[in-house]
């Protein structure tokens, strides 16, 4: 694969970072809760985050699919296959990846509500904590 492509391809790994920043803005949003929502519990939000994590794995899963027989059936020669090829390997790459990420905001989320947790019975002295 020349350069160019390789370069082509790195780009769209910009697509793993935004996900992952929505992650970590949507941990943000549930930890400190919606006006006129129940509060969520750490189990309920490490699920959440597990659901959009598949959701996003079975996703990508569809499109290196679809993009596999595009190449194979529909622009089979000439830059712009050449370039769908690349693209569809750093998919795959991404697609490798992607659980690994999802464990690791799920782990750095467990980490925050631990250390809110310590620091909110501390506040309120024999507090409960969550549940």
């Amino acid at each position: 694969m020349d350069e160019e492509r390789k370069d082509w391809a790195n780009h769209k790994s910009e697509a793993l970072d935004n996900y992952i920043a929505s992650m970590r803005a949507l941990v943000d949003v549930i930890s400190v809760g919606a006006p006129g929502t129940p509060a969520c519990t750490p189990e309920k939000l490490r699920k959440l985050i597990k659901l959009i994590g598949e959701t996003a794995e079975r996703k990508l899963t569809t499109l290196v699919e679809q993009l596999i027989i595009v190449a194979a059936e529909g622009i089979v020669a000439g830059n712009v296959h050449d370039n769908l090829e690349a693209y569809i390997e750093k998919l795959m790459v991404m697609q490798t990846q992607l659980e690994g990420y999802t464990d690791a905001v799920n782990e750095e989320v467990s980490e925050f509500l631990a250390e809110l947790e310590i620091k909110d019975c501390s506040i309120y002295e024999g507090g409960e904590g969550y549940e």
